[in-house]
């Protein structure tokens, strides 16, 4: 799924994001901020919840690397918001 939602990161060319695939983007991940915010005991100790945790690390460092290549402010804007919510999603007690 991480391929398919975030696909553009893997081109060596400049990175172009349509409103389309930025408001996909969105949504999938308020999807994954509600699963990894859940206050349900069971969710947070599955293995699922570890899963998603390494996922966004690794999607965050691919952020970072693409942030460059960004071909429009959107774009940048974009990436930027999604790397800012996920260190506030891992780290939510760090100062930014």
């Amino acid at each position: 799924m991480h391929h398919n939602i975030w696909s553009e990161f893997g081109s060596a060319k400049t990175l172009k994001l349509d409103r389309y695939r930025r408001n996909l983007q969105k949504a999938c991940f308020e999807n994954i901020i509600g699963m990894m915010t859940t206050k349900q005991g069971e969710a947070t100790e599955s293995d699922f919840y570890s899963v998603v945790r390494v996922d966004l690390d690794r999607l965050r460092t691919e952020i970072k690397k693409v942030i460059p290549r960004a071909g429009d402010k959107m774009a940048s804007y974009h990436l930027k918001d999604r790397d800012q919510r996920i260190a506030s999603l891992l780290k939510p007690n760090s100062s930014m």
